[in-house]
């Protein structure tokens, strides 16, 4: 029997970020209700369809969020890479320094990688920040599976060399290893937790 999950073991900032998100949610719930007895009455057709479109790639922003607070009691399983590196994708569109746009290494496909999911998608924001660091466009990063429980990444080639080539990653607010293997490039494991 596994026991509950407690709450109160999330940091207070990531709890108060939870309850944010469902009651965002509470909120889409009730538009998209109105919405659809809307349409019923015949006041909203398909030239409204942009509003439930709104809709949907809003309640898609508050799940990601939510998907970033961390689980008191992770459950480490199978992640398939190309669905880690949809969603790191999606939050990463619009980073304030700059998007960054992850993808999966060509012999990647159908790679899957033993980690909590939520601790890997911060993972990959973290690689991915520090991987682009310094660039103000957007940044292709292309991602492979190590070991099936860890990551690499490594921006694409025409990235110019990052302003300061010693600069090590700091991962303090969050229990990985994280590895510099070259100035765009860096290598995460989730083994030792």
């Amino acid at each position: 029997m596994t026991p509950e999950r407690s709450v109160a073991d999330i940091p207070a900032t990531e709890r108060a970020i939870v309850g944010l998100c469902h009651g965002l949610n509470d909120q889409l719930a009730a538009i998209n209700a109105y919405a659809f007895l809307l349409k019923r009455r015949g006041v909203l057709d398909d030239a409204d369809a942009p509003l439930q479109e709104h809709l949907d790639r809003l309640a898609e922003k508050v799940r990601l969020v939510r998907s970033l607070c961390r689980d008191p009691k992770p459950e480490v399983g199978p992640v398939a890479l190309t669905l880690l590196t949809e969603a790191a994708t999606q939050i990463m569109d619009g980073y304030p320094d700059g998007s960054v746009v992850f993808h999966p290494r060509r012999d990647g496909d159908g790679a899957v990688l033993r980690c909590d999911w939520t601790r890997a998608l911060r993972a990959m924001l973290l690689a991915g920040a520090w991987v682009s660091r310094g660039v103000d466009v957007p940044v292709s990063v292309e991602v492979a599976v190590e070991n099936r429980d860890g990551l690499s990444f490594k921006a694409d080639a025409d990235v110019p060399p990052p302003p300061d080539e010693e600069e090590r990653p700091d991962p303090a607010c969050e229990p990985i290893r994280m590895t510099p293997t070259g100035g765009r490039s860096v290598s995460i494991g989730f083994s030792d937790g």
